[in-house]
């Protein structure tokens, strides 16, 4: 592992859907397929175990064994980036040198997700201390972990050499904003990303490349290019297909693993308690894959 940079976080970046057999076990060969698939694409990294990877219904040892898996896959083709987050600072400064030692170009860092007294100064502590030891994405997504990074604790942690990017999952745009002048930032909503780069954001954490990576990968590339009428089509396109795959079924990593399913990825199989797919959501799912994708 080469010491990641700021400037190549930036992009699509996939947050990798878990595979799973139907026993709820790591599905190796199909998470092969899935990384293919997302390469081919032109995707410009990888993101293991995020919400999209169901990462709070595996245990310490999946977790790292299936980071390690996707490493020897991915064979430095594209950064991977992983999920080091857990509740307690020690328990997440464990979990992130594992991840460092296993060769992850950036470990990922949500805010603690269970209590929500937590203050501005000691999440700050908390950031720091994991980030001492090497790469940290930070991770703010407020409407699942019930708390948010204000823009104040994040100008006092961009200081840190080691905080090389951020992905915002927000509607807030004038808060993207400010916080894509602060450092690298990813849109983490899939039907935001333009108008997110728009706002400065250098890319999009989006679910649904997991599925048409190339979609994704033409809306920055047209954007870039300033062919912005293209990019506009493809957001609509991009918004159409999250409301059919994410809003049909009970969740949208079903929906996502549906998609997955469709093109011959792996099954749609989810982990309890997750809801699984029924025959009429995957028939709907279905449908509109064939009529549009």
């Amino acid at each position: 592992m080469t010491l990641f940079k700021k400037e190549e976080f930036k992009g699509i970046v996939v947050p990798l859907a878990t595979p799973l057999k139907e026993d709820y076990s790591f599905h190796r060969l199909a998470m092969e397929r899935l990384i293919e698939h997302v390469i081919e694409g032109g995707v410009n990294g990888l993101f293991v175990l995020g919400s999209a990877g169901e990462f709070p219904l595996f245990d310490d040892g999946e977790s790292l064994s299936i980071v390690r898996f996707v490493l020897k896959q991915t064979s430095q083709r594209v950064p991977v980036y992983a999920n080091a987050s857990r509740n307690s600072t020690e328990h997440t400064l464990k979990i992130a040198r594992e991840l460092r030692k296993a060769g992850v170009d950036a470990v990922v860092l949500m805010t603690p997700f269970y209590y929500s007294a937590i203050s501005q100064d000691d999440l700050a502590t908390h950031f720091l201390r994991i980030a001492e030891g090497g790469p940290a994405v930070l991770y703010n997504h407020p409407k699942t972990t019930k708390i948010n990074i204000e823009v104040p604790t994040l100008e006092h942690l961009v200081n840190c050499s080691n905080i090389i990017g951020m992905k915002e999952t927000s509607d807030d745009y004038e808060r993207f904003s400010q916080v894509a002048r602060l450092l690298p930032t990813l849109q983490g909503g899939d039907d935001r990303l333009l108008e997110s780069m728009k706002r400065g954001g250098k890319g999009g954490v989006c679910g649904l490349a997991n599925i048409a990576p190339g979609l994704f990968v033409r809306l920055i590339n047209a954007y870039n290019s300033e062919r912005f009428e293209e990019a506009e089509e493809l957001q609509k396109k991009i918004a159409e297909m999250k409301q059919t795959l994410y809003k049909t079924p009970a969740n949208a990593q079903v929906g996502v693993k549906q998609g997955l399913a469709y093109i011959g990825i792996c099954q749609a199989t989810m982990r309890p308690p997750m809801a699984q797919i029924t025959k009429d959501q995957a028939g709907i799912i279905n449908q509109y894959l064939r009529e549009k994708l």
